[in-house]
């Protein structure tokens, strides 16, 4: 759900260029802004996530219920080595209920199989999907950034406004619990300072980095936060499939 960045991480796969050198692209042709931060840190997508969530689950969410992690620590490297492996990165964001009632919601980079719909959204497109009881899979393809789009979505909000539209949420929005620790996935890592987390995860070296064991993306994002202060240039993804 964010152009900026996966216009960056298709650029990478498809022509092989560096991080800082796509970025500076993106915002020669208006995909990024000045300051590229809330994009390229998961913060863009973190809070989509969060009105998508909210509204299909009848829940008000907040930022501190969603962790999220960006791009910003990838290198060409890690593309070239995903691209070997047959798999492609996106910033993924994914909400879903759980068994007890909570929700699972968290933005991270994503490694799909090539052959999957995510793997192929091109350039600055967003690809959004929901899944329900009754409809089953539903998928919504189209430019996520850019002038025009945005434009557009501007307009369509200054004419809500217009008309007095109040009703974005349901009146039976209620807090609801988050849980992030209900699910297990294994994540590529590339790191330089070792933490007793990894030491005790790590499963095989894969690629430029490792893969660990099953582990909860509350752990993992945990972990990152603490591990970021000390090595800036840390990367990680969840495998998906």
């Amino acid at each position: 759900m964010n152009g900026t960045t996966n216009y960056i991480l298709d650029t990478m796969h498809k022509r092989g260029y560096d991080y800082e050198s796509v970025l500076q692209d993106a915002k020669s042709y208006g995909y990024a802004e000045a300051d590229p931060t809330a994009d390229i840190e998961g913060i863009d997508i973190q809070r989509k996530l969060l009105i998508s969530a909210n509204v299909a689950f009848d829940a008000s969410l907040t930022e501190q219920q969603v962790p999220a992690a960006g791009i910003a620590g990838i290198t060409r490297e890690d593309i070239a080595g995903f691209n070997e492996m047959g798999y492609v990165c996106k910033l993924y964001a994914t909400a879903k209920r759980v068994a007890d009632g909570a929700v699972l919601a968290v933005v991270e980079p994503t490694l799909f199989k090539a052959e999957t719909p995510e793997a192929a959204v091109p350039a600055n497109y967003n690809f959004i999907t929901a899944v329900s009881e009754y409809a089953g899979r539903q998928s919504f393809f189209g430019e996520g950034a850019g002038r025009w789009p945005t434009a557009y979505a501007v307009v369509q909000d200054l004419l809500d406004l217009c008309e007095n539209k109040k009703d974005f949420y349901t009146a039976a929005a209620r807090p609801m619990p988050s849980n992030n620790m209900c699910e297990e996935r294994r994540y590529y890592v590339r790191y330089i300072v070792d933490t007793w987390f990894m030491d005790g995860c790590v499963e095989k070296r894969w690629g430029n980095g490792v893969l660990t064991r099953p582990v909860s993306p509350a752990q993992m994002h945990s972990w990152y936060v603490e591990a970021r202060r000390n090595d800036p240039g840390i990367f990680f993804a969840a495998l998906q499939g």
